[in-house]
């Protein structure tokens, strides 16, 4: 092995997910991914990049598997392969600013609010397509008080292809709080519009740091699999396979649920003599906490006494209360709490008297008012699975969100088409590549022809039997010393094992194998 021998890619065997490589041992290493690597742009396939062009006040993306178009008011794609159009746009009645960003493969809509004078009464997008289906994620689900709702939809070519991935809305705050406030949306055969639900308490809490970001986000057509489908690609076929091996990338679902937008929640203590205590309890993102005790005399007699109520939270007096009542009457002392003493106990005091110390009886109360932040419950990528000519290799029980599994040997991988079934389970989204290394089989050289190089050297080529079957071309014909008719072996022009002699030949111009090959 040449340890100073550098990789090179080998242009000409490019596919759509393919790329090959000539390692530093002389194997090549073919890699292919479930996403793009390339677009065809009539001549050949060129490499997919996120690199803009600027056109006044639009952004255009042309090294894409679609034209991409941001302008200031919408976002506009169109299919190269598959024939489909989508145009994104989006309505709002407030104050703050619009805008479109593309992030690799990731295109966001943008609403920011720079302070709660920026909330909308309303934010909707509205998506229209043309040669495409809508397919609702039923695995990854929004839950709601009352309801269950995709968190994800699907927009498909008729190749099955995902041309574009709805994600949920999410808002977005400045210190890295995250609120799915869940949506509305209504499909028909050429339109999505979409209703952003606003979270009125969320976005006006004295725990929110502004600027908040609103962010619905799309994914445009690199995510080709869903839950299963059927990959192919050709491999050489004068070529000994040395390795194979397959990989998985895994998006988790994500079930976001949520509690019902508003929730309250009592707790009374026990009912005692003198003094009573309760807990707040813990919740993620309490607005308002109250506590109120209320106490009365007990016994028998007609004379007023006086009743004193106490109220604690956090061992600190917060609020009280004295009133002079006729035994039976209640005497309430209340206040508001910050959202601070989310599950601190809570405790009251009593005490009452007339000259004789009768007993007291009180209660004390605890009242939440809250919007808990929604959570996630993550289903894994699991079930990992590649079918190539009924021989199925299994990948790991699951793999972890946006993270890529070890490598398994591929089984059943070979020359010629090679068909991937491919399938998974417990996720909406999740990718694989594979790479296998090889040799060349090359010809068996008969001879060599010198030539005569101008920088003084003399290059050795190598010349095969007509009927070699490892040959690339025999367009040109050479006539050995002892009168035994050869070929030439060329290759490509990017071949590391090329010449310096070019030949023109029906398939373009090719160049002479060296000997030192």
């Amino acid at each position: 092995m040449d340890a100073h021998r550098p990789v090179i890619e080998l242009v000409h065997l490019r596919q759509e997910n393919s790329k090959t490589f000539r390692l530093r041992d002389g194997r090549l290493r073919t890699v292919v991914s479930s996403r793009p690597l390339h677009y065809w742009d009539g001549r050949g396939w060129k490499d997919v990049r996120y690199e803009p062009l600027l056109r006044e006040d639009n952004i255009f993306y042309p090294h894409l598997p679609h034209w991409l178009l941001i302008d200031t008011n919408s976002v506009y794609i169109e299919g190269k392969k598959d024939r489909y159009t989508i145009r994104i746009t989006t309505d709002t009645d407030g104050p703050g600013r619009i805008e479109y960003r593309q992030q690799e493969d990731r295109t966001k809509t943008l609403y920011t609010m720079s302070s709660r004078a920026d909330i909308p009464t309303y934010l909707r997008c509205s998506v229209r397509f043309t040669g495409l289906t809508v397919v609702e994620d039923a695995q990854n689900v929004h839950i709601s008080a009352d309801k269950e709702t995709p968190a994800r939809l699907y927009l498909i070519t008729p190749g099955g292809n995902v041309a574009l991935s709805i994600e949920q809305p999410l808002f977005l705050d400045s210190a890295g709080a995250v609120m799915y406030p869940g949506w509305e949306y209504t499909v028909t055969e050429d339109s999505i519009d979409i209703s952003v639900i606003i979270p009125d308490i969320w976005l006006n809490s004295d725990d929110r740091v502004y600027p908040i970001i609103l962010d619905p986000t799309y994914d445009s057509g690199m995510i080709n699999i869903t839950n299963q489908g059927t990959y192919s690609h050709t491999t050489p076929n004068n070529i000994t396979i040395t390795t194979a091996k397959c990989r998985w990338y895994g998006k988790s679902t994500f079930k976001t649920v949520t509690p019902s937008p508003y929730e309250t929640s009592t707790w009374n203590a026990a009912q005692g003599t003198g003094s009573a205590s309760t807990s707040f309890p813990s919740v993620s993102n309490p607005t308002r906490c109250y506590l109120s005790a209320s106490g009365y005399a007990t016994g028998t007699g007609q004379n007023p006494v006086t009743v004193s109520i106490r109220g604690f939270a956090a061992g600190s007096q917060v609020a009280s209360n004295s009133n002079s009542v006729m035994r039976g009457q209640d005497v309430y002392a209340q206040t508001t709490l910050s959202s601070s003493y989310a599950g601190k106990s809570a405790a009251a005091q009593g005490s009452c008297s007339d000259g004789t110390t009768p007993a007291v009886t009180i209660y004390v109360e605890t009242y939440y008012m809250y919007q808990p932040a929604p959570y996630q419950v993550e289903t894994k990528t699991t079930n990992c699975a590649v079918s190539i000519f009924g021989t199925v290799t299994t990948g790991p029980s699951s793999v972890n969100n946006k993270t890529w599994s070890s490598w398994y040997t591929l089984n059943g991988f070979r020359v010629g088409l090679n068909t991937m079934t491919f399938s998974i389970g417990g996720s909406g989204q999740a990718g694989f590549e594979f790479y296998y290394d090889y040799t060349i089989n090359k010809p068996i050289p008969i001879g060599y022809v010198r030539v005569a190089l101008p920088n003084g050297t003399v290059q050795e080529l190598v010349v095969a039997a007509p009927n070699d079957p490892n040959l690339e071309n025999t367009y040109v014909r050479v006539y050995m010393p002892w009168m035994a008719i050869g070929v030439a072996d060329l290759v490509q022009l990017d071949d590391p094992e090329r010449s310096n002699v070019r030949i023109m030949t029906p398939a373009g111009i090719r160049a002479w194998r060296k000997k030192s090959s």
